[in-house]
């Protein structure tokens, strides 16, 4: 299939994702807990995703299905998904070193990229 009809399947899952992301952020309307919204994104999305995975194993659903479920409607839900079923996905394969590293990395690397982002910004507001 050609790449602008992936994209555009893409695009409709990442839109119906990005929804029920914003649908299940509102929890947190009615919570005093910080981050509640965000924990039962990522945990919701885990599950989903391993289902999906599994239903598409079983029964050889086609591409066209899996970009929009796994890159779209999860990838707009929550990319927390796909970082644990890679994770997940290198431990049945028995890369169990490459799972840790990768899981090690991906957080370290997501927290420092996320304080060197905030603090580098700061620095510019600052200067200007």
């Amino acid at each position: 299939m050609s790449l602008l009809p992936n994209l555009a399947i893409v695009a409709l899952g990442g839109a119906i994702g990005s929804c029920m992301r914003y649908g299940l952020g509102l929890v947190e309307t009615f919570s005093t807990t910080k981050g509640l919204s965000t924990f039962i994104v990522n945990v919701l999305g885990c599950f989903i995703i391993g289902v999906m995975y599994s239903l598409f194993a079983k029964w050889q659903i086609g591409d066209q299905w899996r970009l929009l479920i796994f890159i779209g409607v999860l990838g707009g839900f929550t990319t927390f998904s796909t970082y644990s079923l890679d994770a997940v996905t290198m431990m049945r394969g028995g890369e169990w070193a490459k799972a840790l590293a990768y899981v090690g990395a991906t957080n370290i690397g997501g927290f420092v990229a996320t304080a060197i982002g905030i603090w580098t910004t700061n620095l510019i507001i600052k200067s200007v």
